[in-house]
């Protein structure tokens, strides 16, 4: 579990990934530049972690990812 992926389509390029810690703050925000775009998570503890991806001020898709 040291990388992230994040598979999208075309509607999510350039879009912001932000992934947060379960109190709310900002851990990792990352541009989406490509259709598989991967994020080093090693030096994250396990947990889970809610993130959300935004294009143009706008919530395209959100969950949780569970890191073990």
């Amino acid at each position: 579990d040291n990388k992230l992926a994040i598979q999208s389509n075309t509607e999510l390029k350039n879009s912001l990934f932000t992934l947060y810690d379960m109190q709310g703050k900002v851990i990792l925000e990352q541009s989406i530049t490509s259709a598989v775009q991967q994020f080093d998570v090693s030096a994250l503890p396990a947990g889970t972690y809610p993130w959300r991806i935004v294009n143009k001020n706008k919530v395209i898709e959100s969950g949780k990812w569970v890191k073990k």
